[in-house]
C-alpha cells in the first residue's frame, strides 16, 4: 500500500488518508506493529496505541518527512502516548 498510494517502495507501519475535513482512515500493518513492539520493548497493544496516535497526528496535518518535522511530531506523539498510558494505569488501579 505504501508503494501503491505514496510511491514508496518500502514497508511502513502506519498510513493515514484524509477522506474529508472531519474524517480519515488509518491503516496499520500488523506485521510491522509486531516488529516495532519487539524492537521498542512495547507490548503489541502499546505499539498499536502509539501507531494510532501517529496516524491521527498525520490526519491533523502533522508531517514527519524531514528531521525538524519528525522531531516536532514525535514530541507531541510521545506526550499524548504518556498521557493516555497514565490514564489507563489510573483506571486499572481503581
Amino acid at each position: 500500500m505504501n508503494k501503491e498510494f505514496l510511491g514508496r517502495d518500502c514497508e511502513t507501519d502506519v498510513l493515514s488518508f484524509s477522506l474529508s475535513k472531519d474524517y480519515g482512515e488509518i491503516i496499520i500493518s500488523v506485521e510491522e506493529a509486531f516488529k516495532n513492539a519487539k524492537r521498542y520493548s512495547h507490548t503489541f497493544d502499546q505499539e498499536l496505541l502509539y501507531l494510532i496516535i501517529h496516524g491521527l497526528l498525520h490526519l491533523k496535518g502533522y508531517e514527519d518527512y524531514n528531521k525538524e518535522d519528525y522531531e516536532k511530531m514525535k514530541k507531541i506523539q510521545d506526550r499524548i502516548y504518556r498521557k493516555v498510558m497514565r490514564k489507563i494505569k489510573n483506571e486499572k488501579e481503581k
